[in-house]
């Protein structure tokens, strides 16, 4: 599609006319924008749980493909500053990092999901719901969600 290739030129030029820093700060804004995203899914996962709420379970399960997506997104655009240009060693380290974050993020976002299947199952059932905090990975979901505040 000419049209298409034609966007995709025009981005392209506009991506080597940005300089490192301004696509690490974008880098940096994705991350954070992906931490608020990540914080609400535990905040929720945790609130589902607890008020044994099979809605809110739900709507956990079905948010966790957005930060998917947004841990893709940041890959990509870490690639993309890194292939474009000959990064200083610190600003390599700061893209790597992102990467690194939007991982440990969507990370947190599985384990909600997790944790909101729980009400979706004992919910119909009448069931109590267990709300062992003790698991190492929910722990240190938890931290990470601190460390993003």
């Amino acid at each position: 599609n000419p049209t298409a290739d034609a966007r995709h030129i025009a981005g392209m030029s506009l991506n080597f006319l940005r300089s490192p820093a301004a696509d690490l700060t974008l880098l940096a804004a994705e991350v954070t924008r992906m931490g608020g995203q990540a914080e609400a899914q535990l905040s929720d996962a945790v609130t589902s749980v607890s008020r044994r709420d099979a809605t809110l379970a739900h709507q956990v399960i079905e948010r966790d493909a957005r930060l998917d997506c947004l841990q893709r997104e940041i890959e990509a655009r870490a690639l993309q500053a890194i292939a474009a240009r000959r990064l200083a060693p610190r600003d390599l380290r700061r893209a790597l990092a992102a990467v690194r974050m939007a991982q440990d993020l969507e990370r947190i976002g599985d384990l909600a999901r997790s944790l909101s299947v729980e009400p979706m199952i004992a919910a119909p059932l009448g069931e109590a719901v267990s709300m062992d905090l003790g698991a190492p990975s929910l722990k240190r979901a938890i931290r990470l969600s601190d460390a993003v505040e």
